[in-house]
């Protein structure tokens, strides 16, 4: 299943609990998946072979500025990520744990009638060892 939350705005904090507001975030898409793993887990299995893989979460943040995109493609440390969004209008905000931003970001252009020229997406994940689910990344609360 694939997520997509248009979002009222976005924050992400570090180990120390400490806020910083993403500027510009206009959206979130994400999805459940699974990293497949060549061979026997260890890298060694013949070429097109893969064991089933670790779990994840990934997805794109989309956000007006490309600063944005610079600012957090600079995070070394796996961060908790907070995105704010309405559903049923209801105020709701959803937690993402251990967050890394990794790859390279993309500009995505709208079709005209959007009124947005185009979008930065920043790609992060979630990896989810096998004693855990999804659950215990993330979590959905009322943000009142």
């Amino acid at each position: 299943m694939i997520w997509i939350l248009a979002t009222r705005g976005a924050s992400w904090f570090d180990d120390q609990e400490v806020e910083t507001v993403i500027e510009g975030v206009h959206s979130m898409v994400y999805k459940v998946g699974v990293t497949p793993i060549p061979g026997d887990g260890e890298g060694n299995g013949e070429i097109g072979e893969f064991e089933r893989g670790v779990h994840r979460v990934s997805g794109f943040l989309f956000s007006y500025h490309g600063s944005v995109a610079e600012e957090l493609l600079s995070i070394d440390d796996t961060v908790t990520l907070e995105v704010r969004y309405r559903a049923n209008g209801e105020h709701r905000k959803r937690t993402f744990t251990e967050v890394i931003f990794v790859g390279d970001a993309t500009v995505t252009f709208l079709p005209l009638n959007t009124g947005v020229s185009k979008l930065i997406g920043v790609p992060f994940r979630v990896q989810l060892p096998e004693n855990q689910t999804i659950d215990d990344r993330i979590t959905d609360a009322s943000d009142s």
